[in-house]
């Protein structure tokens, strides 16, 4: 892992590390399993975003299937007056490994009330303002649409090109990783994650009992 790389075993071993620390912290991500193919795993998590005019509403998680199954996702429940809500779109995020580039892809889709797919320039919109001043020289390489290696369907990607090397950089003086391999989903998803909407509360940087 020293080259920002991880093997498939050890993305694998990651993702059952990385579930316990969801399970612990009450966070929803969930392992699926491509049918008849239990070593094609990924993670994945659900979330729905209210936006009043421009703006986000703060939104509370909860869960809304208990069971491990493809339909335990997250789901919110805001406190501002539903007749302010101008717009309420879900997200549906996968991390998959990525035969190519030997590293995680953050793969996401999202669509409005009823049922209508987000654009690339509409999921542009959505990213922080932060994230796309940092980003606009190569925005439109950063995220970008491709067909989802284990659906095969459209899907907006992370683009994985750059992960590596940013992974060698963020882990070079941990040792973490090396027993912990979920470390290296932490680390990755606390960095591209926000561009994108996900958020890992900071406990997951924290040794678990």
């Amino acid at each position: 892992m020293s080259d920002g790389c991880l093997t498939k075993e050890q993305f694998n071993n990651a993702i059952d590390r990385f579930i316990e620390k969801c399970q612990d912290l009450n966070e929803n991500w969930h392992a699926r399993f491509v049918e008849n193919d239990p070593e094609q795993r990924y993670l994945a998590k659900r979330q729905i975003v209210a936006t009043a005019g421009e703006e986000k509403t703060k939104c509370e998680t909860v869960d809304v299937e208990e069971n491990l199954d493809e339909n335990a996702f997250e789901s919110c429940v805001y406190s501002r007056n539903t007749d302010q809500l101008k717009k309420i779109l879900t997200f549906e995020y996968h991390v998959v490994y990525s035969l190519s580039y030997n590293v995680p892809v953050l793969y996401f889709s999202a669509w409005t009330q009823d049922g209508q797919l987000l654009s690339l320039d509409d999921i542009w919109k959505q990213v922080p303002e932060i994230h796309q001043e940092f980003l606009s020289y190569d925005k439109w390489s950063f995220i970008t649409q491709q067909e989802h290696p284990l659906l095969h369907r459209p899907f907006f990607l992370v683009h994985p090109c750059h992960t590596a090397d940013m992974m060698k950089q963020l882990l070079k003086n941990s040792s973490a990783y090396e027993t912990d391999f979920s470390c290296y989903l932490t680390t990755w998803l606390s960095a591209v994650g926000p561009t994108v909407g996900i958020r890992l509360p900071l406990q997951f940087g924290m040794p678990q009992d």
